[in-house]
């Protein structure tokens, strides 16, 4: 009669006891690794110098060390007194696949997961193998980010593994992916170009934007323009998408200076877009000093954050911004705290929103105003001239030569929600109920006022 024990051994080449052996050496296996010279892996069979075991399992104080390939605490070292020859190791690597054994270690398949898609598992031909594997692993579990994993793989193709727009449609449009931003506006970029089995679909563009939109995201909104300045399965409407991109920017504006970065309301993205726009009076009047603010906006976060942008987008601004200087005589240097800087800075920055002038001081014979702008949260300085800009955080000190005459109701402090320049006026408003009230005013000689 043949036992349990004698069918395992029939059929993988090693008896039951010692493939346990094997196992229990995968356990609370530090000390061993740690005087060990090789490690062996039994999931993924690689045979690597011990030094090289950088990851630790932790199990309640119990630590397994993580294979340096594959990422799972499957690994033996030859300190272990197991047989290390290769036909062993071969035979016990069979054992444990072929009993289900790696997916006990879900949670370490997760991890490595993450580490490859965020960088830092390198990322090889060998290592796509294994990220694949272990995606759909996870993915027969359930696994919400696994599907998006293989969507975003094949979105955009690996070192030894090409793009393939099909199959990552096949795991973008997976009912657990419904509701993933990331995932529809994907999706809306496919059904625009197209695939090998799909022609464009328009119409399905529309329908994954506007379920993303729904759902809160505002690079549909940014991705819809695109619609409509083309034209695209839409009535063409330059002036709405315009519309659309400046609301955009008040929100992207705040946020990108107090959270930093954020590809969903991206200002870089969306102040290269606009200035665009401003530049070749596209839903807008010509306004090159509006676009060039917005280009020197752009050029701010683009130097901020340079891996989040392509090197077309950075050329298109950086090109302009060297024709506007060259044409106006503007040069890198120092930012100059005057009446430009601030009203470049206040240009660019959305209205309705409560900034304070303190400290004033008027010097009447010397024609000279000095104050501090304080802001309850970060802007950005901006002073075209110099080409600088910088980001303020609390409050910077002004001085204003050439000042005629002040006038308001106070004149040692004043809040306001938006600025104008205005000929040789400096108007200052703040929102009331039936809209805004001038608060403030500083009068400049003509010659100061012309820029």
């Amino acid at each position: 009669m043949f036992t349990r024990a004698k069918l395992f051994y029939n059929r993988h080449g090693m008896n039951e006891d010692l493939f346990r052996r094997y196992l229990q050496h995968t356990e609370d296996n530090e000390a061993e690794i740690l005087s060990s010279d090789k490690v062996a892996c039994l999931s993924c069979g690689s045979l690597s110098p011990a030094r090289e075991v950088k990851e630790w399992d932790d199990e309640q104080g119990k630590v397994k060390a993580c294979c340096p390939l594959c990422g799972l605490p499957t690994i033996v070292g030859d300190s272990s007194g197991l047989p290390f020859d290769s036909d062993s190791l071969a035979k016990a690597r069979s054992a444990l696949l072929h009993s289900g054994g790696d997916k006990r270690y879900l949670d370490q398949m997760r991890h490595y997961c993450d580490r490859f898609v965020s960088g830092e598992v390198e990322h090889t031909a060998e290592s796509e193998k294994i990220f694949l594997r272990y995606c759909h692993h996870l993915a027969k579990e359930g696994d919400h980010n696994a599907y998006l994993d293989l969507g975003d793989f094949y979105m955009s193709g690996g070192v030894s593994i090409p793009a393939d727009l099909d199959e990552a449609a096949k795991w973008y449009t997976d009912p657990r992916l419904a509701y993933e931003t990331s995932a529809l506006l994907n999706l809306a970029i496919i059904y625009r170009l197209g695939t090998a089995k799909q022609k464009p679909s328009q119409k399905k563009v529309l329908e994954v934007l506007m379920r993303a939109m729904m759902l809160g995201s505002h690079k549909a909104r940014m991705m819809l323009c695109d619609l409509y300045d083309e034209g695209e399965g839409v009535k063409a409407d330059p002036f709405l998408s315009t519309r659309v991109l400046s609301s955009l920017y008040d929100l992207a504006y705040h946020s990108y200076l107090i959270q930093g970065y954020d590809a969903d309301l991206d200002l870089g993205e969306i102040s290269s877009r606009l200035f665009a726009h401003y530049h070749q009076g596209f839903g807008t009047p010509v306004d090159e000093e509006g676009a060039f603010g917005l280009a020197l906006v752009a050029s701010y976060c683009l130097q901020a954050n340079p891996d989040q942008y392509n090197d077309g987008l950075k050329q298109q601004v950086n090109a302009y911004i060297d024709e506007m200087a060259a044409r106006y005589g503007y040069k890198a240097s120092e930012m100059v705290f005057d009446v430009d800087t601030f009203d470049d800075t206040m240009l660019m920055m959305p209205t309705a929103f409560l900034l304070r002038l303190d400290n004033l001081q008027f010097d009447e014979d010397g024609h000279t105003l000095s104050f501090d702008l304080l802001s309850p949260t970060p802007i950005l300085m901006l002073d075209f001239a110099s080409l600088s800009s910088q980001a303020l955080s609390g409050s910077h000190s002004f001085v204003f030569e050439n000042v005629a005459s002040i006038e308001g109701d106070s004149q040692a402090s004043v809040s306001f929600t938006s600025f104008r320049l205005e000929g040789d006026n400096l108007r200052f408003f703040r929102l009331v109920d039936n809209g805004e009230q001038e608060v403030f005013r500083i009068v400049l000689f003509p010659k100061e006022a012309n820029k």
